[in-house]
């Protein structure tokens, strides 16, 4: 009998933490059920103060956590190409949160926060976007980005490379 208890052990961890990460992607789907039909009835100042414009502390993302980082970009994306670029915002911020080293996300985060016109934030999260994976292909749109637009705003992006120096 105990030889039988040390196999099921293992998968008895497995069974435990898999049930943990699907109660908790539940929770994180119910909520963003409920946020969204209040969203669609209510005026948003009135959403924001009942959900706030972070998750509640029990749905906040684990940091480098890719998976829960490219899911929040995607709603994101979805709010971008509706023209809804707070909400997107938002959900870019929850994606970065979630991976900070989630260069898509980051670029992503600039196109929303340029067309909200705050090109200082945007040109930040492109120059982020091209540092922490380089090689990919998001570092190299936000390369092109800050190539094209960096110039209008060089002191802009000198001041952030000068805080990035900085400790």
């Amino acid at each position: 009998m105990s030889e039988s208890n040390s196999q099921t052990a293992p998968f008895r961890a497995f069974d435990i933490e898999r049930a943990k990460e699907w109660l908790r992607d539940a929770a994180l789907a119910a909520r963003r059920q409920v946020e969204k039909a209040a969203r669609r009835i209510l005026p948003d100042a009135q959403a924001d103060r009942l959900f706030g414009k972070e998750l509640p502390s029990f749905a906040l993302p684990v940091p480098g956590n890719r998976k829960m980082s490219i899911q929040y970009m995607k709603r994101g994306v979805e709010h971008y190409n509706e023209h809804r670029y707070e909400k997107a915002d938002r959900y870019f911020k929850r994606a970065v949160t979630a991976d900070e080293s989630h260069a898509q996300a980051h670029y992503y985060r600039g196109l929303a926060l340029y067309k909200l016109n705050q090109v200082d934030a945007a040109l930040a999260e492109w120059l982020r976007a091209s540092q922490v994976e380089p090689d990919s292909e998001a570092a190299d749109k936000a390369r092109r980005k800050l190539e094209g637009i960096g110039p209008k705003y060089e002191k802009a992006i000198e001041a952030f490379r000068k805080q990035m120096r900085e400790p």
